[in-house]
């Protein structure tokens, strides 16, 4: 008898619990943003910057350039819907971060993934890592981009 006991109320907890659960739903307007106890809030709003068809794992600032890095194929201006206005990126771009638009002059394409990205101390050099065995020509400069082959 103990265990059909145990087993029923068990049901009960679970069923009643449904019962009492509800949908969790993003709350965009707390009551008091500016009270420190209230949560920090997000909203599905369109962003203003460049926008990719894929994930972006990591991003540095120099200046007023914001390059990204990460795992996407294409780069469409803010408000595009998915799909249109793509101009090709494979893996890394730069956006300027005060007008949120594409530097369509930084374009190294990568064959795989960056995961990780960082500038020097001066800012002169941004360096890039990941899974990627080749990477184009940047059209700001003349030189090569290339990661060393992979470790056996």
């Amino acid at each position: 008898m103990g265990i059909l006991t145990a087993v029923l109320t068990a049901v009960g907890l679970i069923f009643g619990g449904l019962a009492i659960a509800q949908p969790a739903a993003a709350d965009t307007q707390p009551p008091d943003p500016t009270n420190p106890a209230s949560p920090p809030t997000v909203a599905a709003d369109v962003l203003p910057t460049t926008q990719m068809d894929g994930v972006a794992w990591a991003q540095t600032v120099v200046g007023n350039t914001v390059y990204v890095a990460g795992k996407f194929n294409n780069a469409r201006p803010a408000g595009s819907a998915a799909g249109t206005n793509n101009t090709p990126r494979s893996n890394l771009l730069a956006y300027d971060i005060t007008t949120g638009n594409l530097i369509s002059s930084f374009n190294v394409p990568l064959n795989a993934q960056a995961l990780a990205i960082t500038a020097s101390p001066d800012g002169s050099r941004v360096y890039v890592g990941g899974d990627f065995t080749t990477a184009g020509v940047a059209t700001t400069t003349a030189s090569s981009r290339s990661a060393p082959p992979p470790a056996r």
